[in-house]
């Protein structure tokens, strides 16, 4: 409803809206180049995990969680339950996470190809990758909730910090958050 206060905006058209993961979070210009967030999963530090196959997954998710399915795989019946980044990309941008299961909770950030029915709470915010998402602009259809939160976005970037922060050895990469900056409603992390 246009005359609710509390909404800021409705059916806003982006150029340049994001092709993948790093992009959402400002792309090789923020430090994100393509495929960082898989690499940062794929370390598995203090949680972070890389899977193909959802039922893989450890809960509660913490840090980095990267899940990269097959092309057209669909992550139905998806428990979506701890904190950090989930990702559900793949190169073709067709992974979908559809019927988030409700009565577990996520704090963070979750970037996916296409998201279809989220029954559970989400506080902090959801970015969908498709250009035309297979269920269009309603991504809910019952109880579940999206509940943007700043602060939440903070705490989890806070936590990538002291993750990035661990010596990981010879070889392995680093990443220190520069800054997190709020403008216009659009977010970014820079990691170096």
């Amino acid at each position: 409803d246009p005359a609710d206060p509390d909404v800021i905006s409705e059916n806003q058209q982006y150029s340049n809206y994001p092709d993948t993961p790093e992009e959402v979070l400002g792309g090789s210009s923020a430090g994100y180049t393509e495929g960082l967030l898989k690499k940062v999963a794929q370390l598995g530090v203090k949680g972070s995990q890389y899977v193909t196959d959802p039922s893989q997954l450890t809960y509660p998710l913490k840090g980095v969680t990267y899940v990269e399915l097959p092309d057209g795989q669909v992550w139905n019946s998806a428990k979506v339950e701890g904190e950090g980044i989930l990702v559900v990309h793949n190169s073709n941008k067709t992974a979908v996470i559809k019927n988030i299961r409700a009565h577990y909770n996520f704090t963070g950030l979750i970037i996916a190809d296409d998201i279809i029915h989220i029954h559970n709470q989400i506080l902090g915010a959801v970015v969908v990758l498709a250009d035309s998402p297979s269920e269009g602009n309603t991504i809910g259809n019952g109880t579940g909730k999206v509940l943007y939160s700043s602060d939440a976005l903070k705490d989890i970037i806070a936590e990538a910090e002291r993750i990035t922060k661990t010596n990981y050895g010879f070889g392995k990469p680093r990443l220190s958050v520069l800054h997190w900056y709020e403008k216009n409603y659009q977010y970014a992390v820079k990691f170096y």
